[in-house]
């Protein structure tokens, strides 16, 4: 929230670790200049969860074939508490996790050019999103340009071109601005849950 105020007081500025969640700060950003009251950012939340479960249930149907498998994994998200809580926390995990679902979504069900805009464009907002948000970005797009190289031949020369640019586009924000302040390795081994509370940790098995 520091840095959504920020930036409405001085504009963008990347430094601080604070900034590796520019696309969370956008969206606070917008909330704070439509009403200032961050009770929208739950309601919010929620909603866009609400839909990423209806795209959840349709994965899950188009995988299985079968509507009780996808029920059941709809149920299970609603019921299991730890999930939807996120929805309660101004932090990056709600729309994190809605996100990738979004993104599995448009991996499966994109056909049209516009749907693979919007696919790209949901995979360029999960790597602002939050620092190790490379990590689906890049899965998802090795499935993405697998699925295009197969689908749509005339478009290969123009997929190796886009893969190269995609990759050193990577490397420079990973190496100049995504883990210049959050080193993924040492985290994890660390044991965070959640970044910069210490107190809340969960050691792997030794």
């Amino acid at each position: 929230m520091d840095y959504a105020q920020f930036i409405i007081n001085h504009g963008i500025h990347f430094s601080g670790h604070s900034a590796r969640y520019l696309g969370y700060s956008f969206i606070l950003t917008l909330v704070h200049e439509i009403n200032n009251n961050y009770a929208l950012i739950v309601v919010l939340q929620s909603l866009v969860s609400g839909l990423a479960i209806i795209a959840l249930y349709k994965i899950t149907r188009y995988l299985t074939l079968s509507e009780t498998a996808a029920s059941m994994v709809a149920f299970f998200c609603i019921a299991w508490v730890e999930l939807p809580s996120w929805n309660f926390y101004i932090m990056t995990e709600s729309l994190f996790i809605s996100f990738y679902i979004f993104a599995f979504y448009l991996l499966l069900f994109s056909h049209k050019w516009w749907q693979y805009l919007v696919c790209v464009f949901v995979l360029a907002y999960l790597l602002i999103l939050r620092p190790n948000g490379f990590i689906p970005s890049m899965a998802a797009t090795a499935y993405l340009v697998r699925k295009l190289w197969l689908e749509h031949p005339v478009w290969r020369k123009y997929l190796v071109a886009g893969t190269v640019s995609f990759l050193a586009t990577i490397i420079i924000l990973l190496n100049n601005y995504l883990l210049t302040t959050f080193k993924i390795i040492e985290v994890y081994k660390r044991g965070d849950i959640i970044f910069g509370y210490y107190n809340l940790l969960i050691y792997p098995d030794s």
